[in-house]
């Protein structure tokens, strides 16, 4: 990814728990994936939260809700709209 934008906001919420006298500050994204190609690069994937009941065979809605999570890795930053690269 060539924007810094990921790393610029990380720093910006450290800067903003130090002025409100915090210490030790540990900051990052959540959801982050290193992605060993040639040239290794690391991306953060957006997870998207779904619901859903399985169709029994007879056809009805099972009783069951379930709920799964899925990662998404966007092609560009969210955040200044710049397309994300291995470089």
């Amino acid at each position: 990814m060539k924007c810094k934008c990921f790393e610029d906001l990380e720093q910006k919420v450290k800067e903003k728990c130090t002025k409100a006298n915090m210490t030790d500050i540990e900051c990052g994204f959540k959801h982050k994936a290193l992605v060993m190609t040639e040239n290794p690069y690391s991306l953060v994937m957006l997870p998207v939260e779904f619901s859903y009941r399985l169709i029994k065979k007879d056809g009805s809605k099972g009783k069951n809700t379930r709920t799964e999570t899925v990662s998404i890795a966007p092609t560009y930053c969210p955040f200044c709209g710049e397309k994300i690269s291995k470089e």
